[in-house]
């Protein structure tokens, strides 16, 4: 087949359209629609990525077909897809020309060729969520417009007139690294490792809008003006937009709860989720049902039915509430057809609701709507801790005890002045005292080493609420009962036995928790460093809770503190933050020991260039 003469070269990453426009200029035939049909090409085809077409047009200028189709963007119906990844209408920059200045500026200076054939249109350019140049470091500008359907993708003719101004364009260009959001969208075009898995299952498109919307509510609040926002406007919204969204469900959710606690500060804020999350919510309701974001439709929901008070009749998001989780004053009352303030004084009564929320509004005092039920039933025949001492037998402190650790559970809580007394149901007094019983066995006479609970903490210097957790966790070998002495004074432990399980060797070595000081750093961090045997560790057993817990030598601490040293403790010493020092220390070629990817922050070697 014959080549088109004189020959043009493909630029780096140029799409089909903008190769076709610069040899219709070369060619000197107007519109580039016009010199493709000389050759036998259909434009349209050509812009809608039919391979057929590109491979055709790279045969006719002897240039590599597969770079072209590698930069195609392909149609389908109302989609478009570049290299795998698919766009819709909203994500392309249809009929506006957009260039990086240097990117032109640079094209032009490596060819003979007239600026309008040098300068080349890059595929990226055509996707509105790309709002800076990767290689050059500075925002996107608008170079051209297409006033007409037969100007569309006509790039060469399309910059003309700004390449006249192209210095002015290269002087006024602004500063701007890719954002994380751009970083994150160019490494899935690049097939790169993924590093938000979450919006891996998102297409192109809605993974970027999704990260956009969230970081503009986050930045400009709940109601912003989206039409007014700029370019730098998303670009900022995209970086903080990512943070939030690639963890998935827990950072967004994260945020969401951050949006409701801003809300409640408002005495007069409703309780709506519409209300409550506006802008977002908005958007979201407007996505249709088979909707790409229903990932995120998906966590919304979802958080909304776990934390506001909805519930059956309500529709969320398109989604019927199948039940109730939470109810308000203001719904609770409506639905029981209580008196709210009524209502009010007996969820404080129960401890369903504390002090912090009595001068919320009704509409924002939310609890666990399974209570609704319980709070309402008549607790008039519940003991008192002063009478709960007597049917326990087990005298005030040791009853308060009992009550404090959380063996018996109160069933209201009766506010007198500012005095509070809980309520105790006889069920469950009667349940701890089965629990203590349950394996005990009759002695008929005791003496050392056989004592009462509260003897026998005494003696082995612990306290009673240890032993009482040895017992209902059936731990001891021995637990007697004397038959003249009723309820929790009747039971008996061996105290030989249980100063075995409360004593212990103290601990030889330094915690997790110590080296965090130590450090003066995070636990974190300290934990990578334990995890990765930087700092070795060994197993022992805690002589107070009897919790498995790691120790350092002070021998290996010593050792990594000689060897290593923290960025942060660097940064300490030249009286300056951990940005500032590492960027000292990258100029003056010091490389981290063990990087922040591995540990959490940069660790350098203390006898290292500095």
């Amino acid at each position: 087949m014959p080549h088109l003469l004189p020959f043009l070269a493909l630029g780096d990453g140029e799409s089909p359209t903008s190769f076709a426009s610069r040899l219709s200029v070369l060619h000197d035939v107007n519109p580039v629609r016009t010199f493709l049909s000389y050759l036998g090409l259909s434009f349209p085809a050509l812009a809608a990525g039919d391979p057929h077409t590109i491979d055709a047009l790279a045969k006719l200028a002897d240039v590599s077909a597969e770079a072209l189709r590698e930069q195609a963007i392909r149609r389908t119906n109302e989609t478009f897809v570049y290299r795998n990844q698919t766009m819709v209408r909203a994500t392309m920059r249809r009929s506006r020309y957009y260039a990086c200045p240097h990117c032109l500026a640079a094209d032009i200076a490596a060819s003979s060729v007239k600026p309008e054939i040098a300068a080349y249109g890059r595929a990226l350019w055509q996707f509105s969520p790309i709002r800076t140049c990767p290689v050059h470091g500075v925002y996107l500008v608008q170079v051209g417009q297409a006033t007409r359907p037969g100007e569309l993708h006509d790039f060469a003719r399309g910059v003309g007139q700004a390449l006249t101004r192209l210095n002015p364009l290269v002087a006024g260009a602004v500063p701007a690294i890719p954002s994380s959001t751009e970083t994150y969208l160019l490494g899935r075009l690049n097939c790169e490792t993924s590093r938000s898995t979450w919006l891996d299952g998102m297409p192109w498109h809605a993974a970027a809008k999704t990260c956009e919307m969230l970081g503009a509510v986050s930045i400009f609040g709940p109601t912003p003006r989206l039409r007014s926002l700029t370019d730098p406007n998303w670009h900022r919204a995209g970086s903080w937009g990512f943070e939030i969204a690639q963890s998935g469900d827990q950072g967004i959710r994260a945020f969401l709860t951050d949006i409701q606690r801003s809300h409640a500060r408002d005495p007069s804020a409703q309780d709506e989720a519409q209300a409550v999350f506006s802008r977002l919510y908005q958007w979201l309701d407007a996505q249709p049902t088979d909707s790409a974001f229903q990932p995120l439709i998906d966590v919304v929901a979802d958080h909304i039915t776990d934390t506001m008070p909805v519930g059956p009749g309500d529709v969320i998001l398109g989604r019927s509430v199948q039940r109730r989780k939470l109810h308000s004053i203001r719904s609770a009352s409506v639905a029981l057809g209580r008196n709210p303030k009524r209502l009010r004084k007996i969820l404080a009564q129960h401890r369903i609701i504390d002090a912090a929320q009595s001068h919320r509004a009704d509409n924002l005092v939310l609890f666990d709507a399974v209570h609704v039920d319980a709070i309402l039933k008549d607790d008039r025949a519940a003991f008192s801790l002063k009478a709960a001492e007597t049917y326990l037998n087990a005298g005030r402190v040791h009853t308060k005890i009992i009550a404090d650790h959380g063996f018996i559970r109160p069933l209201s809580n009766g506010v007198v002045g500012k005095a509070v007394q809980a309520r105790y149901a006889r069920s469950e007094l009667d349940r701890f005292l089965d629990e203590l019983d349950g394996d005990a066995v009759t002695v008929m006479e005791r003496g050392k080493p056989i004592f009462d609970i509260p003897q026998a903490a005494k003696r082995a210097r612990c306290g009673a609420h240890e032993i009482i957790h040895l017992i209902r966790d059936r731990r001891l070998n021995f637990v007697g009962r004397d038959p003249t002495i009723r309820g929790y004074l009747g039971i008996l432990v061996d105290l030989d036995e249980i100063e075995t399980h409360v004593h212990g060797k103290p601990l030889d070595g330094l915690t997790a928790r110590a080296i965090e000081k130590r450090l003066r750093t995070t636990t974190a961090i300290v934990v990578k460093l334990l995890d990765k045997g930087y700092i070795p560790s060994r197993s022992v057993t805690n002589p107070i809770n009897r919790c498995p817990v790691r120790v350092v030598s002070l021998t290996d601490m010593a050792a990594f503190e000689t060897k290593y040293v923290l960025l942060s403790e660097l940064a300490r010493v030249f009286e300056t933050n951990a940005l500032q020092m590492g960027i000292r220390l990258d100029r003056a070629g010091a490389k981290p020991a063990i990087s922040k990817d591995e540990a959490g922050i940069d660790i350098y070697l203390r006898d290292g260039p500095q």
